[in-house]
C-alpha cells in the first residue's frame, strides 16, 4: 500500500502540504498501539479482532448481544455474519453512545421483535414515572417506539438505605462528604 491509497482531499490546507509525515505519524501510532508500546483504545483493538476474523466463522452457537442499542459498525460487522442464532437485547430509549458512532442495531437487523413491558425492578409508582418520561420523549419524537413500563417488583423498599447517582466520583464524594 502507497500513502496515496488512504489520500482523501482535505479543505484544510495545512493537512494537504503536510499530508506525507501526517500519514507517517498516524502509522507509527497504529504500529504502536498493535505491539502495546503506546496506550490502546478499545476501539482499536476492536477493529484490529474485526479484521482478523473477517470472513470466519467463530464457532458459536448463540451470540447474545446486550446494549445493542449503543453497538457500533464495527461489532455489527463481527456478530452480524456469523452462522448461529442470534440475540440482540436493548432500549432505544437508553441510547447513550451517539456522540461517538453508536447505531441502534435493533433498527438494524432484520429480525423479529418483541417488546419486554414487566420490570422487575420496581414498582408501579417508578413504572408510572418512568411513562411519564417515555410519553415526553415520544412527543418530541425523540423515542419512536414507546411502550408502556409495568412494575411489578416490590416497588420502593429502602430499609432505611439511601441511593444516589451521580454523573460523576466527584458528585459521590461530595455526597459522602455530606454524610
Amino acid at each position: 500500500m502507497s500513502p496515496d491509497d488512504f489520500r482523501m482531499d482535505f479543505d484544510l490546507p495545512i493537512i494537504n502540504q503536510h499530508y506525507e509525515a501526517v500519514l507517517g505519524a498516524i502509522k507509527f501510532l497504529i504500529e504502536e498501539m498493535y505491539y502495546t508500546r503506546f496506550p490502546t483504545i478499545h476501539d482499536f483493538y476492536l477493529k484490529v479482532f474485526a479484521n482478523s476474523i473477517k470472513g470466519k466463522t467463530l464457532g458459536y452457537d448463540y451470540i447474545l448481544f446486550d446494549e445493542a442499542q449503543d453497538a457500533n459498525e464495527v461489532m455489527m460487522d463481527i456478530v452480524v455474519p456469523q452462522p448461529c442464532t442470534q440475540i440482540f437485547i436493548g432500549d432505544p430509549a437508553q441510547q447513550i453512545y451517539t456522540w461517538r458512532g453508536a447505531v441502534n442495531a435493533l433498527d438494524k437487523v432484520p429480525y423479529r421483535q418483541l417488546n419486554l413491558q414487566n420490570s422487575y425492578r420496581f414498582g408501579e409508582n417508578i413504572a408510572d414515572e418512568a411513562n411519564q418520561i417515555l410519553k415526553q420523549k415520544l412527543k418530541l419524537g425523540t423515542y419512536g417506539n414507546c411502550v408502556a413500563v409495568k412494575g411489578v417488583g416490590n416497588g420502593l423498599k429502602t430499609n432505611g438505605q439511601t441511593g444516589c447517582l451521580s454523573r460523576k466520583v466527584t458528585g459521590l464524594f461530595a455526597l459522602m462528604a455530606d454524610v
